[in-house]
């Protein structure tokens, strides 16, 4: 009767990430905050979000087989490396203030 439970995943719930960019959003003009700061705090989180929800779609089980699932994280984690690259977002940590 619950041989059907046997399969079932529990998915990792939300981080505390997926509240805190918008969270940063919302804070971002009444405290000001530097537009460097603010590119990687967000882009921080932005990392954090992609790899919770790669690690996501790794553990569920669907109609997708494990090769495609791999497949489209693979191309996932491109697209955010690509952007983070296009935007510069790293070389701000290895730059010098003032």
């Amino acid at each position: 009767m619950f041989a059907a439970l046997d399969v079932i995943t529990v998915a990792p719930l939300p981080s505390a990430s997926h509240s805190a960019a918008p969270l940063l959003v919302a804070v971002r003009a009444p405290v000001r905050i530097r537009p460097r700061t603010w590119r990687i705090a967000y882009s921080g989180l932005a990392v954090v979000i992609a790899l919770d929800s790669v690690a996501h779609a790794l553990l569920i089980e669907g109609s997708m087989g494990q090769m495609s699932r791999a497949v489209l994280c693979v191309l996932v984690l491109a697209g955010l490396i690509s952007v983070l690259i296009g935007l510069h977002t790293w070389t701000l940590l290895t730059r010098r203030r003032g």
